[in-house]
């Protein structure tokens, strides 16, 4: 049986949800770790206290990063209430997927797409524009497309011209 691993971004409300065979600290950091490569080290990680988030390495990492740790009380679920919500969600999306035979990790993938692109009720705003300041694409063509076409084609005859002109200097 697979682990779920759910990171959420308080801030834009952007996730991230990996599949995990085992949760050791390790895997866990290495997980992290990838994150902070593509965003940037948090200020704070709210975690439960489980064994991976106690660790001795798991601080370690923190420390050496600069990373609060935000333990949440035991047996009081409602301090990590952001992720027991999406957690929620996952339970139920996995629920319909098995009773459709579907695969589970194809249908988280499309469940966390949908879920970014989604305006959310408290920001008003999908998770994506907050964390990437763009909206992230999906199947439902968007006014935003056209808008960025456009920006896109000024953008490469700019590209094209500085080009020319740089090898005109060149030539002579």
């Amino acid at each position: 049986m697979d682990m779920i691993l759910v990171v959420i971004d308080y801030y834009s409300r952007y996730q991230e949800i990996k599949f995990l065979k085992q949760t050791t600290s390790n895997i866990i950091i290495r997980l992290l770790m990838d994150m902070f490569t593509r965003f940037g080290y948090p200020k704070s990680i709210r975690a439960d206290n489980g064994r991976q988030f106690i660790s001795q390495e798991f601080k370690r990492l923190c420390d050496e990063n600069n990373i609060v740790v935000l333990q949440t009380p035991p047996y009081w679920s409602q301090a990590n209430g952001e992720v027991e919500n999406m957690n929620k969600s996952i339970l139920k999306r996995l629920q319909i997927c098995h009773s459709n035979g579907g695969n589970p990790q194809e249908e988280l993938q499309k469940f966390t797409l949908m879920y970014s692109v989604t305006p959310h009720r408290t920001t008003g705003k999908s998770p994506s524009v907050p964390m990437f300041n763009r909206t992230i694409r999906d199947k439902i063509p968007s006014t935003a497309d056209i808008e960025e076409e456009n920006i896109n084609e000024e953008t490469r005859d700019i590209d094209i011209l500085n080009k020319q002109k740089g090898k005109e200097r060149e030539d002579t």
